[in-house]
């Protein structure tokens, strides 16, 4: 989000250590600035520091703009003629954001915002007065707030975000986003993207990459901007390909996304996206652009150089991305080139070998990134068994799971066998395996939810359940659930659970419905939650008469449990800020473990006038919004009263 000129570039350096193609990009960038700047102006001074840019894969969404990196408080232009459209004020999302509309038909948002300039400040409080609340959402016609190039319409801030800076984006006139990078505006940027890996992925379970049915990650070797692999790799069958590359803006740390990438599969051309433009209808789709598996298990954002799950995205010049063994050459070679938006390139070029059925009678066991070490490890409908033995392990008995290739061989230390799980509705698998140094069963249930129709992944006591609705899947789903034991130890007390869900990668075109039995519904303190790094996560607690069950949606399968919530909200950290010896804000910390709270159940007064809140998420900061007014010294006194969702309560009072 952030955007860099760096402040030595190299022009104090004698002319003849600059190779020309450098000198090249820069008359170039220039050229293109001063191209820009008869038509738009950047919407602030300074640097240009990129902290985040266009397309980048955030959750559930792409990002819509590009971020600057600024100081709070810094004065924000009008990049052209038009006039205000829109003004919103919320705590969440965009925070204070402004919305011009130009004369040449584009949208301009400029957003997190600390301030709008003085004229729409005036116009926001009235209408918070009004409504006595914080939040505010207003349209103008052309005629009200017109403004002109260079006009200063509002200052940054970190109002909704972390920390200060600019989420700026152009949009098109039928409001949608389009990349500034490559729409007018350039920054300084010579600096190739960087390529951190590769995966290749079969895509069914006929398909294997380095003799395992199990996708495999590849870390080539660098030379400048140039990655190779030290080894052919042997494929067959459908596989795609994805890859991890990441921009950064010279000396500037923050990662960036790149602007455009190719696949050429011996010479020819078969994948092509461009990250200019995307439509908000189809921004959910965000999962399917990139490898959300990868991304959930740590890996970082993978992009696709395939097409999956039939998405609407409008990235794609060329769709024909995957590798198909049959179609190839016996040795084929596979070349990448990913370009940021100054077409600075990175090339990687790896070879593949192709297979037939007949040849792939020894699995070459190619370590992968799915393989969890000793006993099970799971992709999709396809089991790796790793035990600890170097001799032979053979197969005493199977239900409901056959093997793939010769069933178990050597890999270093251990022994890898790949089995294929058989479709059906819900299934209890077994494997016993036996070898010179004894013998294991492998016990695991698994329940199978088709794409076409409705399904339900059930705990083995019933008393939990996952509901998946007809389409809500991209492909069929092999689902494991049972219990696991989780650290409660935020004081919230266990009811139900905890049942892990998995696999956790899995993408759904909406909510899942979750479920617990429960036969009370006498309180609202409990709920349904959902395991994250941090802790527990509140989804809710509908509750269903009929069924005599407390329920709640989520987006990913994950680890769920039934919690009661008795904590009352924490308010601490009563602070006062100062200019010279006048009170200009006033604020509260506020944290709340379990439910939460809604920002309708946080009430503050001010020597008994009752004030409207002000939340800042990010800090767990409440503030008194004053109006611009400052108040003397001494005389004073705050009170605070918070309601979670659970209906806890906590109050304080302070004078001062």
């Amino acid at each position: 989000m952030q955007d860099e000129e760096g402040k030595d570039n190299g022009t104090n350096k004698p002319m003849k250590r600059f190779p020309q193609n450098y000198l090249f990009l820069l008359f170039f960038v220039f050229l293109a600035q001063v191209e820009m700047d008869g038509q738009y102006i950047w919407p602030l001074d300074g640097e240009k520091h990129l902290n985040s840019n266009f397309a980048e894969c955030r959750p559930n969404h792409f990002h819509g703009g590009i971020d600057l990196h600024a100081k709070e408080g810094t004065p924000l232009k009008a990049i052209g003629d038009g006039y205000i459209w829109h003004v919103s004020v919320n705590p969440f999302g965009y925070g204070k954001s402004l919305f011009l509309k130009l004369n040449d038909g584009k949208i301009i948002v400029y957003a997190h915002l600390s301030r709008f300039d003085e004229k729409v400040d005036n116009i926001v409080a009235l209408e918070q007065k009004r409504r006595f609340a914080y939040r505010v959402s207003l349209y103008f016609d052309k005629k009200r707030l017109p403004v002109s190039k260079g006009d200063i319409v509002g200052y940054t801030g970190s109002t909704g975000a972390m920390g200060a800076h600019l989420h700026f984006e152009m949009r098109d006139a039928a409001n949608r986003p389009i990349n500034p990078l490559t729409h007018g505006y350039s920054v300084i940027d010579t600096t190739p993207p960087v390529i951190k890996g590769v995966q290749l992925t079969p895509l069914d379970d006929r398909s294997t990459v380095g003799g395992t049915p199990f996708p495999v990650i590849i870390r080539p070797r660098r030379k400048e901007n140039y990655y190779t692999s030290d080894d052919t790799i042997s494929i067959q069958g459908r596989i795609g390909v994805e890859i991890l590359c990441e921009d950064y803006q010279n000396k500037w740390s923050f990662r960036l996304n790149i602007a455009e990438m190719e696949m050429y599969v011996n010479g020819e051309r078969t994948f092509h996206a461009c990250y200019d433009r995307f439509s908000y209808a189809h921004t959910r789709e965000v999962e399917l652009e990139f490898n959300y598996d990868l991304y959930n298990k740590g890996l970082g954002r993978f992009h696709r150089l395939y097409v999956y799950g039939n998405n609407h995205l409008s990235y794609y010049r060329e769709r024909n991305g995957l590798l198909v063994s049959t179609k190839l050459k016996k040795v084929s070679e596979i070349k990448i080139v990913c370009y940021d938006a100054n077409k600075n390139s990175a090339v990687l070029i790896l070879f593949v070998r192709k297979i037939g059925s007949k040849t792939n009678k020894e699995m070459l066991a190619f370590q992968s990134s799915y393989l969890q070490g000793i006993g099970l490890s799971f992709y999709k409908n396809i089991v790796g068994v790793v035990v600890r033995d170097k001799e032979k392990v053979k197969i005493k008995r199977m239900r409901n799971i056959m093997p793939i290739g010769n069933g178990f061989v050597q890999s270093g230390n251990v022994t890898i066998g790949y089995f294929k799980l058989i479709p059906g509705g819900v299934a209890t698998c077994s494997l016993v395996v036996e070898s010179s140094q004894g013998g294991g069963e492998f016990v695991f249930d698994y329940t199978v939810v088709s794409m076409n129709n409705k399904g339900a992944i059930v705990s083995s006591n019933k008393e939990f359940m996952v509901t998946v609705d007809k389409g809500q899947l991209y492909e069929d789903l092999y689902a494991r659930c049972y219990y696991v034991k989780e650290d409660i130890s935020e004081g919230l007390v266990l009811k139900k659970g905890p049942y892990m869900v998995e696999p956790l990668g899995t993408i759904f075109r909406k909510e899942v419905t979750v479920l617990f039995q429960y036969p009370s519904t006498s309180s609202k303190k409990i709920g349904i939650y959902k395991k994250l790094k941090k802790g527990w996560l509140y989804l809710g607690n509908e509750y269903d008469g009929e069924k005599k069950a407390m329920i709640a949606t989520s987006r990913h399968l994950g680890t769920f449990a039934l919690l009661e919530d008795t904590i009352a909200p924490e308010i601490s950290d009563f602070q006062i800020v100062k200019n010279g010896n006048r009170i200009k804000k006033l604020f509260f910390i506020v944290k709340d473990t379990g439910t939460g709270f809604k920002i309708s159940d946080i009430h503050i007064s001010l020597d008994g006038v009752a004030h409207i809140p002000v939340f800042h998420p990010y800090r767990d900061e409440v503030s008194f919004l004053l109006f611009n007014k400052t108040l003397n010294e001494g005389g004073h006194t705050a009170k605070i009263r918070v309601k979670d969702r659970a209906g806890n309560k906590s109050s304080l009072s302070v004078s001062f």
